[in-house]
């Protein structure tokens, strides 16, 4: 076969004028490049068009209002957004990882384990030893991200310590 017709076109074409495809029979998409370019260019105006909603909503999970940027994008829905806000969706995530990790933070006061900073919805991370997976605690994000800087090594963390205060003496 030396060409193919486009059903958007409707012009006989040469194989060249087709992107692959290796689902298809024949091995070419079933449109041409120029009627493929506008398909796509038309499908992209039309979900620019349709904008997530920032307009507030209730989360369905919490029950809290909070404005639409608080919910991940969900274009196959309504309004563009899911009806879990974000704080929901990686609190269920957490949960689903590491059970029942809001007990851990209610005995720690709702507070970080290292720096006792109020731990906000949303801005938890539950601490583990890489190791064996056991859970240590609840941290703020600073906290998590310096025990990491410092492999979880306890010798570091006191050296580090020892430099900090050696270098208030100065």
């Amino acid at each position: 076969m030396l060409g193919k017709q486009c059903p958007g076109c409707a012009e006989l074409l040469p194989r060249s004028a087709f992107h692959r495809n290796a689902r298809e029979a024949d091995g070419l998409q079933s449109r041409c490049k120029t009627c493929r370019k506008a398909y796509d260019d038309e499908r992209r105006r039309r979900n620019r068009a349709r904008a997530p909603s920032t307009a507030p909503r209730a989360c369905r999970r919490c029950g809290e209002v909070k404005p639409g940027g608080e919910y991940a994008r969900n274009l196959s829905a309504r309004d563009g957004r899911h009806s879990v806000c974000k704080a929901c969706t990686r609190d269920e995530a957490l949960s689903r990882k590491w059970g029942n990790w809001r007990a851990l933070l209610a005995a720690q006061g709702g507070e970080c384990a290292i720096c006792g900073c109020e731990l906000v919805a949303g801005a938890a991370n539950v601490d583990h030893c890489h190791g064996t997976g056991q859970i240590r605690g609840v941290l703020c994000k600073a906290c998590n991200v310096g025990l990491g800087h410092f492999k979880d090594d306890p010798e570091r963390l006191e050296r580090a310590a020892k430099y900090l205060n050696d270098s208030r003496k100065l």
